[in-house]
């Protein structure tokens, strides 16, 4: 964006603006101390001045690298600044140790791969030597069908008539499924294309790898349910009923969004389909979705079948089989709202289902480090609540153990 003429400032082989000091040369006091300033991703470019070699052969790009790779990279810093120091003669005679230091790391990072940068995601196999110990104790859990019906039955007391019905899961069913979770992919992709290429603005969470849920809420959570999301909350909207366009059109920014452009990614809402929106901070849709669940209670208790069911008439109560639905993340669940939450809802025996999703981490940090009990979905216990565990990767049996769930609320 600079109108001067560009001008080779001699330790860049490529020309640069005048009034950008820190585009990356090491000449450039702050270009030394953050070299990567100002360079694009994925890749950055990065130039030494070393005698004997030409220039240009060194000009090469750099891939961004990862935490582990940066300490990798920060540990060999002191001994390239004592070689530096040490090191005599006519080759390293115009080299300092900060053109050294930026040599070393030039030379010695590693390659920014999948596997340095995403150390916990590997499927299968063994885990690598190095990986911490709290990530090697998590393993994938393994629920059979046979064990949960054993525990679904104990702790909500199903019966064999009501098992056998929830593990009916048709071709039909199946291919429903699929088809929210191939949307939900396919959206999320989208969505992180779009804020990559700077289309999006703010905040944006993305759910790829977490599609059983939207389609466990396609599949047995009605329309009159009360939705309570979290932060990742596009695929929860679009699986409650929401137009996959209005949503995008919400991140966008744009006035046909559900909030008119206002709310953002994290704040989808629709009155149509109950979505009672996503919500930014942890665990701050706890309370709000036990109130809702208090006000299907006392429409219950009054006769009040609620606006969405005024057309409907019936004498009796039991009739009204509206839920509340509120999801969290296994760190929100460790908030101090989530026990008072279980509380409430037991004390009044309130119809909400609260559905953790546990992937062992909130934000950048292990549930290892600080829970004390890791089975989330026992924490109900002590208030009389049951809970179920079932791996979110399988999508049938996730299917089966949530509809045992939402029939017994």
């Amino acid at each position: 964006g600079h109108r001067r003429a560009p001008v080779a400032c001699g330790g860049c082989p490529v020309p640069a603006p005048v009034r950008a000091p820190s585009h990356g040369c090491v000449r450039s006091p702050s270009a030394r101390l953050r070299p990567n300033r100002g360079r694009p991703s994925p890749t950055r470019s990065h130039s030494v001045v070393r005698a004997g070699v030409e220039e240009r052969s060194l000009y090469r790009s750099v891939p961004l690298c990862s935490r582990a790779a940066s300490m990798q990279a920060a540990r060999s810093v002191a001994s390239a600044r004592a070689q530096a120091r040490n090191t005599t003669g006519a080759t390293h005679a115009r080299a300092s140790p900060r053109r050294a230091v930026s040599r070393c790391l030039l030379e010695k990072q590693p390659e920014a791969d999948e596997t340095v940068r995403f150390p916990g995601k590997f499927v299968g196999g063994k885990a690598p030597e190095d990986l911490p110990r709290h990530l090697q104790e998590r393993n994938r859990i393994s629920t059979p069908w046979d064990a949960a019906r054993i525990e679904l039955a104990e702790r909500f007391g199903a019966s064999e008539a009501e098992l056998d019905k929830a593990a009916d899961i048709s071709d039909e069913h199946l291919s429903e499924a699929y088809t929210m979770m191939q949307i939900c992919r396919d959206f999320e992709n989208e969505c992180g294309q779009a804020y990559m290429a700077g289309k999006i603005r703010g905040f944006m969470h993305l759910d790829n790898g977490q599609e059983s849920i939207p389609a466990l809420l396609n599949d047995c959570i009605r329309e009159g349910d009360l939705k309570h999301s979290y932060y990742r909350d596009h695929c929860h909207a679009i699986a409650s009923g929401v137009d996959p366009g209005a949503v995008m059109a919400e991140l966008y920014g744009k006035d046909g969004g559900t909030c008119r452009g206002t709310g953002g990614s994290m704040h989808i809402y629709d009155v149509a389909s109950n979505f009672q929106g996503g919500w930014a901070l942890v665990g701050e849709q706890l309370p709000y979705a036990v109130g809702a669940a208090r006000s299907i209670h006392m429409d219950r208790s009054l006769g009040y079948p609620g606006k969405q069911h005024q057309n409907h008439k019936w004498d009796k109560m039991e009739k009204d089989d509206r839920i509340a639905v509120v999801f969290v993340g296994e760190g929100g669940a460790q908030n101090g709202r989530m026990a008072e939450c279980l509380n409430a809802a037991a004390k009044e025996n309130l119809p909400i289902l609260f559905l953790v999703i546990d992937n062992g981490r909130a934000i950048n940090t292990f549930t290892q480090d600080v829970a004390a009990n890791q089975a989330v979905y026992r924490m109900g216990e002590h208030y009389g609540i049951p809970g179920a565990l079932v791996d979110g990767q399988n999508i049938e049996d996730t299917l089966k153990v949530g509809r045992v769930g939402v029939d017994h609320v």
